[in-house]
Parts: C-alpha cells; sequence; structure tokens
C-alpha cells in the first residue's frame, strides 16, 4: 500500500505542474483532432499472488508502451494500447516438492477501449477508461535456476483508468493517467513451474493486479 500510495501521489504532483505549465502556454482552444498518438512510459507495481504450490512474490518495474485513439463521437474516442514491463518475481515454495526461486516474467498487455472525456473542449481534459483485452505473461528462468520450466501464459485482462490530457497546442500535449489492469482466471491455471513440468495454479478469478501510472506525449494528426 505504501508504494501504491507513493505513486499516487506523484501522479498527482505531475498532474499539478502539467495543469500549472498549460496555463502558462498561449494556447487556450480545444484541439481538433481526429486521431491521436501517444508514446508512454511509467511505473508498473505488481501484487503478489497466491498459488497451489507456493507464494509468488511480483516485483515492480519501468513500464513502457503506445496508444492511439480515435474520436467516435463528442467526448469518447476509441483506444488501442500496448503496455510492455519486465520485473523480476520470487516463487516462495510452500511444498517440499519444490524449491524457492527468483526468475524475470515479461508482462504484455494489449487492450481495447473506450475512453470518456469528463469535460468538454478546453484544453485540459480529465477522462476514464474502460476496456478489455489480452494479457500474456513470459516468464523467464535466470541462469541460477536453468532445470526450471516456465512456460508462457495468456489470459483476458480488463483494464481501468483515469487521467487528463494538457494540451499545449493544437498538436502536442501530454497525457497523465493511473490504471489498474486485472488479467481473468477462468480455468485456476497460474504461472507453470517445476522440474517435470507441474503447474501452480492460482484459484482466484483475478489472480494478480498490476497498477500503472504513467506519462506520454500526445500527438495529434
Amino acid at each position: 500500500m505504501r508504494r501504491l500510495r507513493n505513486c499516487s501521489l506523484s501522479l498527482a504532483i505531475l498532474i499539478l505542474a502539467g495543469f500549472t505549465a498549460a496555463q502558462s502556454q498561449a494556447y487556450y482552444g480545444a484541439p481538433k483532432r481526429s486521431i491521436e498518438i501517444t508514446p508512454f512510459a511509467g511505473y508498473m507495481v505488481n501484487t503478489d499472488m497466491v498459488g497451489s504450490y507456493g507464494y509468488l512474490e511480483n516485483g515492480d518495474a519501468v513500464s513502457y508502451g503506445g496508444a492511439i485513439a480515435f474520436d467516435v463521437q463528442r467526448m469518447m474516442q476509441i483506444e488501442v494500447s500496448y503496455t510492455y514491463s519486465k520485473a523480476t518475481s520470487y516463487f516462495r515454495s510452500a511444498s517440499i516438492a519444490y524449491d524457492s526461486f527468483d526468475f524475470d516474467v515479461a508482462y504484455n498487455h494489449i487492450v481495447l477501449a473506450s475512453v470518456h472525456e469528463l469535460k468538454p473542449g478546453g484544453k485540459v481534459i480529465p477522462y476514464g477508461k474502460a476496456g478489455l483485452g489480452a494479457w500474456w505473461a513470459s516468464p523467464e528462468a535466470k541462469s541460477s535456476n536453468p532445470n526450471y520450466q516456465l512456460q508462457d501464459t495468456w489470459r483476458m485482462m480488463v483494464e481501468l483508468a483515469l487521467g487528463a490530457k494538457i494540451y499545449m497546442s493544437e498538436k502536442v500535449g501530454i497525457r497523465l493517467e493511473a490504471n489498474v489492469g486485472m488479467p481473468l482466471n477462468f480455468y485456476g491455471a497460474g504461472f507453470y513451474v517445476g522440474t517435470g513440468g507441474s503447474g501452480m495454479a492460482a484459484n482466484a478469478g483475478i489472480p494478480m493486479a498490476h497498477f500503472n501510472f504513467t506519462g506520454g506525449l500526445v500527438i495529434v494528426i
């Protein structure tokens, strides 16, 4: 929780700084847009996960990616985004059949979302976002644990977000966003670990969550 509070405070400071910077610009109108492209980077806070054979402690890491949004009507966009983050996880075994070990895991999020702007027009536009997409976790054993078999996992995921776009001109702005991505578990399985390929199942409907705090450059075309 302390990590989330610190990240939330940092995001609030960034939004305030961006709003103050925008106020000093000569531009005061709403952007004339049809498509927005946004490269972004940030920091992802990952929750831990309970499995059938132990406890998975997921580290936090830098994240980055990009989004493209299309205007569909006033105050609404459709957005396609991709997010990548590579973190270190630690499997703490609760069974004598398995040893504890750490490994790297790459998280990939591909999301189709609906963006609803909360304030029409203007150069500072807060928004909310809800999306559905694919979650792909690709674990990679470290050299100190070469005998463990780690398999990629695909899941459907839900993403919810709040943020603000601050336009510095008709063509350029910045975007600050806090979102949470939640993979959905329909089959009772998570990461697969073990010298013989045995599984470590996660029984919850949402085995873990990713809290992602990002800043990006909005390019209007």
